[in-house]
C-alpha cells in the first residue's frame, strides 16, 4: 500500500502516479521512474457488477500502449443480484462480500506471480447503488492492499472507450462504443468537442428483473429466473427493450446509426453471453444472427440452457436485440474488453 505516500503529498503528485484515482503497490517513487522510461508490468482490476475482472500486461506508459498481455482472469461475484434480493435494506450481503474479498486477494496473488508492480482497481454500478459500499471498500483495501476507486458512469464510459480502441485498432472518431454489463449499459463516442456518454441503468440483471415483473407480472424478489418465456413474451420484451433503447440523446444515437460507424460491444454481455449463444468462435455477430438464436431459446428452461448465468442468458438477446432494432445497428464487434484494459492504457485520466 502507499497510503504515507498519498498522505504526504499532494493531488498534483498523486496524479502522476495513480491510474483513476489508484495507488501503487511498492514504492510509488520506484515505479513512476520505472514508467517514465521504459515499459512497467501493471495490473487492473474492474470490479463489476455480476464479474470481477484482473488483467496483467507489460505497458508503455509513454505511448498508452498494451506492449504485452501477461495473464487476465474472471469471476463471477453477483453483486447486483445481492442489491437486489435485499428486500429495500439496499446493501450487500455478507455472503457476496466474503466472496469478493477473496476472488481479488487471489486475483492479486496471480498477478505478482506475473510481475505486477502497479496495481489499480475500479468498482462499478452496484457500488453506486449499495448503501454499504464504502464500508465494503475499506474492507477490500484492508485485505487485499488495492486502492478501489468506485467510478462515475461517465468515467467508466471514457475507460471502457479508451480500451475497446486500444484493443481494436480502429480510428477514435469512426467507432461507437457499447459497454452491456450486469448492472448498467455505457454507449460512447468521441469527436472533436469530446466524449458523449449516455448511461442507462438497464444492464442484464436490472432488465432481467424488468421481464419478470412487467412481461410476466410477477415479483423479481421472489423469482430468480424468468425462464422459459414464450414467444409472445419474448415480443413484449423486445418492446420494452426498443422503448428503453429511445431514451439515448440524439447527438449518439446518430452515431451509432451511421453506416461507416463501427459498433464495438464490450462487457460481458456483448463478449460471453451473446457471443457464447450464438457459437462458432466469431468476434463479431449479426442483428439477423441474434434474432434467429432468440427464436430458438423460446420455451427453454435454466436447465436447457446450461451455465451460471442462465437466468439471464435469453433476457440478453432480448436486451441486445431491441437496442440493435432501435438503433438500427447491423453488426457489433464484441471485443474482449473490460474496464482493466481502460486502466492498463489510461494512467492518471
Amino acid at each position: 500500500m502507499a497510503r504515507p505516500f498519498l498522505v504526504s503529498c499532494v493531488a498534483a503528485l498523486a496524479a502522476l502516479f495513480s491510474f483513476v484515482g489508484g495507488c501503487a503497490a511498492g514504492s510509488p517513487a520506484s515505479a513512476g521512474a520505472r514508467d517514465a522510461g521504459e515499459t512497467a508490468v501493471r495490473a487492473a482490476y474492474d470490479i463489476g457488477s455480476a464479474t470481477t475482472k484482473v488483467k496483467v500486461a507489460r505497458v508503455d506508459p509513454r505511448r498508452g500502449r498494451i506492449v504485452e498481455d501477461l495473464f487476465s482472469e474472471e469471476a463471477p461475484v453477483d453483486y447486483q443480484a445481492s442489491l437486489e434480493r435485499a428486500e429495500g435494506d439496499g446493501s450487500f450481503a455478507k455472503a457476496v462480500m466474503d466472496r469478493g474479498v477473496a476472488v481479488l486477494e487471489r486475483f492479486r496473488a496471480a498477478a505478482e506471480r506475473h510481475g505486477a508492480t502497479r496495481h489499480r482497481a475500479v468498482a462499478t454500478a452496484a457500488f453506486r447503488r449499495a448503501n454499504n459500499a464504502a464500508a465494503f471498500v475499506e474492507r477490500l483495501e484492508r485485505a487485499t492492499g488495492i486502492r478501489v476507486a468506485i467510478v462515475s458512469p461517465r468515467r467508466e464510459a471514457i475507460l471502457g472507450f479508451r480500451g475497446a480502441v486500444a484493443r481494436s485498432k480502429h480510428a477514435p472518431d469512426r467507432c461507437a462504443v457499447w459497454d452491456a454489463g450486469g448492472g448498467s449499459m455505457q454507449f460512447a463516442v468521441r469527436g472533436p468537442d469530446g466524449f458523449r456518454i449516455h448511461v442507462s441503468e438497464h444492464g442484464s440483471v436490472p432488465f432481467r428483473n424488468r421481464v419478470i415483473e412487467r412481461v410476466q407480472g410477477r415479483s423479481a424478489e421472489r423469482t430468480s429466473s424468468p425462464n422459459p418465456l414464450t414467444g409472445r413474451q419474448i415480443e413484449e420484451a423486445l418492446a420494452l427493450a426498443k422503448r428503453l433503447a429511445g431514451e439515448i440523446p440524439a447527438p449518439v444515437a446518430r452515431r451509432f446509426r451511421r453506416a461507416e460507424t463501427t459498433v464495438l460491444g464490450i462487457g460481458g454481455v456483448h463478449y460471453y453471453s451473446v457471443r457464447g449463444q450464438l457459437g462458432g468462435g466469431k468476434d463479431a455477430y449479426t442483428r439477423r444472427a441474434v434474432a434467429e438464436r432468440l427464436k430458438e431459446r423460446a420455451g427453454a428452461t435454466d436447465a436447457e440452457i446450461g451455465g451460471e448465468y442462465a437466468s439471464t442468458e435469453v433476457t440478453n438477446l432480448i436486451l441486445i436485440l431491441g437496442y440493435m432494432r432501435r438503433l438500427g445497428i447491423e453488426r457489433v464487434e464484441a471485443e474482449h474488453v473490460t474496464l482493466s484494459d481502460g486502466l492498463l492504457v489510461a494512467p492518471g485520466r
